[in-house]
Protein backbone atom coordinates (compact mmCIF):
# COMPACT_ATOMS: atom_id res chain seq x y z
CA UNK A 1 0.00 0.00 0.00
CA UNK A 2 2.62 2.16 0.82
CA UNK A 3 4.55 1.34 -2.38
CA UNK A 4 1.64 2.46 -4.45
CA UNK A 5 0.95 5.65 -2.35
CA UNK A 6 5.11 6.50 -3.89
CA UNK A 7 4.11 6.14 -7.31
CA UNK A 8 1.07 7.82 -7.17
CA UNK A 9 3.36 10.80 -5.95
CA UNK A 10 6.14 9.66 -8.72
CA UNK A 11 3.17 10.12 -10.96
CA UNK A 12 1.95 13.32 -10.29
CA UNK A 13 5.68 14.84 -10.13
CA UNK A 14 6.55 13.40 -13.85
CA UNK A 15 2.82 15.39 -14.63
CA UNK A 16 3.92 18.95 -12.89
CA UNK A 17 7.21 18.48 -14.82
CA UNK A 18 5.50 17.58 -18.33
CA UNK A 19 3.08 20.61 -17.29
CA UNK A 20 5.90 22.75 -16.77
CA UNK A 21 7.49 21.80 -19.81
CA UNK A 22 4.65 22.31 -22.00
CA UNK A 23 3.71 25.78 -20.88
CA UNK A 24 7.56 26.71 -21.41
CA UNK A 25 7.82 25.42 -24.83
CA UNK A 26 4.47 27.18 -25.48
CA UNK A 27 5.76 30.62 -23.93
CA UNK A 28 9.44 30.00 -26.35
CA UNK A 29 7.39 29.47 -29.44
CA UNK A 30 4.84 32.46 -29.01
CA UNK A 31 8.00 34.65 -28.40
CA UNK A 32 9.51 33.40 -31.46
CA UNK A 33 6.32 33.38 -33.62
CA UNK A 34 6.29 37.03 -32.45
CA UNK A 35 9.96 38.19 -33.26
CA UNK A 36 9.46 36.29 -36.59
CA UNK A 37 6.04 38.41 -38.20
CA UNK A 38 8.38 40.29 -40.25
CA UNK A 39 9.39 36.89 -41.56
CA UNK A 40 7.93 35.39 -44.79
CA UNK A 41 4.59 33.42 -44.31
CA UNK A 42 6.49 29.62 -44.85
CA UNK A 43 8.34 30.52 -41.77
CA UNK A 44 5.63 31.71 -39.77
CA UNK A 45 3.37 28.72 -40.49
CA UNK A 46 6.17 26.26 -39.90
CA UNK A 47 6.35 28.19 -36.56
CA UNK A 48 2.30 28.36 -35.92
CA UNK A 49 2.35 24.39 -36.35
CA UNK A 50 4.83 24.35 -33.42
CA UNK A 51 2.84 26.14 -31.35
CA UNK A 52 -0.36 24.91 -32.18
CA UNK A 53 1.32 21.32 -31.41
CA UNK A 54 2.59 22.08 -28.54
CA UNK A 55 -0.82 23.15 -27.15
CA UNK A 56 -2.35 19.96 -28.13
CA UNK A 57 0.67 18.02 -26.55
CA UNK A 58 -0.22 19.91 -23.14
CA UNK A 59 -3.58 19.30 -23.56
CA UNK A 60 -3.70 16.08 -24.03
CA UNK A 61 -1.30 15.20 -21.08
CA UNK A 62 -4.19 17.39 -19.00
CA UNK A 63 -7.02 15.56 -20.13
CA UNK A 64 -4.69 11.88 -19.80
CA UNK A 65 -4.01 12.72 -15.67
CA UNK A 66 -6.89 14.22 -14.99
Amino acid sequence: MKLSGNKLIVDAEITINWRKICITATIILVVILIAASSLNSDVRNILLEALLNSLQLSFLQKTKHS
